[in-house]
């Protein structure tokens, strides 16, 4: 055949991907994932919140808030519970729950325990607030055992009311004047009276009874209440009772799957989150939105929860659930063990998985480290509070330090510039934020050995960015064509040029001569100071021709 400068197939080509990806991990049955080491077989992201270009809806993450934070007193037990109390625009209340001991705050800072419950217990409390006719606010504690009524940061009174429902599910539900509590293992939901959380009477109650099976929470979407079992679950409406349960069965509200997990369970008004029972043989993340629900996309983490939980016993407690807002997207975080205890490198089954809800996607958050050693993060317990801006404050534990922080990324959004560093427990554990992104196994529609020519990867970073420390500016770069086991030494790339002046004159950062594979997964990992918008990957290949 004659030669010709024009091949009827071109082999060679420019591709673009996505700079972010969703977690999708295979399973190991010997060693679950990845066993005691961090999580670094497929695609996955670190650090990062996932989102989406509202125009290409192409995937791009960003930097997750760094936790600013003192600890509590000279606490280092296990978290139980917070709430932030804006009783009015003048005084608000921080309250965070250690073992045994409630602690009060007005500053978040200075910390005094004004109240000890009588029995001891591990579980999450619950808070809600609470408001009569005459406009008196109060805040409700419960612990399972024990009710409190505060009126500010001093000593609660203790509900003593011989018919206060005792042992309870802790998942307190104010609704038009009543506090609602569900008894444990029944299917009974408590009132209080009309006007007054601390007095009971013997016969006010409802019970769930759509399904054979005990309650296992009770949350208030919108206006009504929903009861949690096992098997299923039920919506309730004040329908205004003259006597015993102001409630009634709304009547066709059902939901046909319960939780074996309350404490997975995440509230924002109209939406809930949890780990559901389907009664098929294993557990699904659900959306519940109003009276609709839908699944959640979490093979890989339903495998790792059928390891760490459900395989090897672990108690229901473990699995913690709350939200977060930041950068204008709501995420589900679920934190599979409630503790960390060292500074090991983190492993799976304390793992903090994000669910983006406007991206669909999951993400995994660790502690601040540097590019060789990852540090355990964990989060308990959220709440939501603050005069005009919402702030999301956490109560977590990291090295055995007990601490309250809030969750900011400053007051420019997520490409502020400011320093993104974790400042947990006073002068400890302070540190830049490492991201990484682990592409998956990429081959271009083909197997034939191809060779990668070109590598550039777009991203932002702070409008201040201080372009003269290199570190604040260097995106670390390796691949494995390996199947992850083994990753190149990581290129340094220099991104200054991508982040000020103009393109074309200044240039692209891009990496050269990558040599030839067949599938390739590239990891990108940026340990500065400065908040970072992954965009996407450009590359010019040679497909190859076998």
């Amino acid at each position: 055949m004659a030669f010709t400068q024009s091949p009827v197939t071109s082999t060679y080509s420019t591709e673009r991907i996505p700079a972010a990806y969703g977690i999708d991990l295979r399973f190991n049955s010997a060693t679950g994932f990845a066993g005691t080491t961090p999580i670094e077989k497929d695609a996955g992201m670190v650090n990062l919140i996932p989102i989406k270009d509202p125009k290409t809806k192409a995937l791009g993450a960003v930097t997750r808030p760094p936790i600013i934070g003192r600890q509590v007193g000279t606490e280092t037990g296990v978290p139980r519970g917070l709430y932030v109390w804006q009783k009015t625009s003048a005084n608000t209340y921080y309250f965070a729950v250690f073992g045994t001991k409630v602690y009060t705050s007005t500053d978040s800072i200075t910390w005094t325990n004004v109240t000890t419950f009588i029995t001891s217990a591990s579980n999450p409390v619950g808070f809600t607030e609470y408001i009569d006719s005459t406009n008196v606010k109060k805040l409700i504690l419960v612990d399972g055992i024990e009710g409190y009524v505060f009126t500010d940061n001093t000593a609660g009174t203790k509900i003593t009311d011989v018919d206060f429902p005792s042992p309870h599910l802790p998942f307190p539900v104010f609704i038009d004047g009543y506090l609602f509590l569900a008894k444990k293992e029944t299917g009974d939901i408590y009132n209080s009276n009309l006007n007054d959380p601390a007095l009971w009477t013997a016969g006010d109650f409802i019970s769930s009874e759509l399904y054979p099976d005990d309650i296992q929470a009770i949350v208030k979407v919108n206006n009504y209440l929903l009861a949690i079992g096992t098997q299923g679950s039920e919506y309730f409406y004040d329908a205004a009772n003259a006597t015993g349960s102001p409630l009634a069965r709304y009547e066709g509200g059902s939901l046909p799957f319960g939780t074996f997990f309350p404490y997975s369970i995440a509230v924002n008004k109209n939406t809930v989150v949890l780990l559901a029972n389907n009664n098929d043989g294993e557990p699904s993340f659900k959306i519940i939105e109003d009276f609709k629900y839908k699944d959640i996309n979490n093979t890989w983490l339903v495998n790792i929860i059928n390891t760490n939980i459900y395989y090897s016993n672990t108690t229901s407690s473990k699995g913690r659930g709350y939200f977060l807002r930041t950068s204008g997207n709501l995420t589900y975080c679920f934190k599979l063990n409630g503790e960390e205890s060292s500074l090991e490198q983190a492993k799976l089954s304390n793992g903090t998985f994000v669910y983006n809800l406007m991206a669909d996607e999951w993400s995994e958050f660790r502690g601040y480290s540097s590019t060789s050693t990852w540090r355990t993060f964990s989060v308990c317990f959220s709440t939501f509070s603050g005069s005009g801006a919402q702030v999301t404050y956490v109560l977590g534990r990291d090295a055995g330090i007990s601490y309250f922080a809030t969750f900011t990324m400053g007051s420019s959004g997520y490409i502020s510039g400011t320093v993104q560093d974790d400042i947990i427990g006073n002068t400890t554990g302070t540190g830049p934020i490492l991201t990484e992104i682990r592409t998956p196994r990429l081959n271009f529609d083909t197997l034939n050995r191809k060779t990668m020519h070109r590598l550039g990867i777009s991203v932002d970073f702070g409008t201040n960015v201080n372009l003269a420390v290199l570190s604040d500016r260097v995106l670390n770069v390796a691949w494995s064509d390996n199947d992850y086991v083994n990753f190149t030494s990581n290129v340094e790339l220099d991104m200054a040029p991508n982040i000020t002046g103009s393109l074309e004159n200044v240039g692209f950062p891009f990496i050269t001569q990558l040599g030839s594979f067949r599938e390739r997964s590239l990891r990108l990992r940026y340990s500065g100071k400065q908040t970072i918008r992954y965009r996407y990957i450009e590359m010019d290949i040679n497909k190859g021709q076998q």
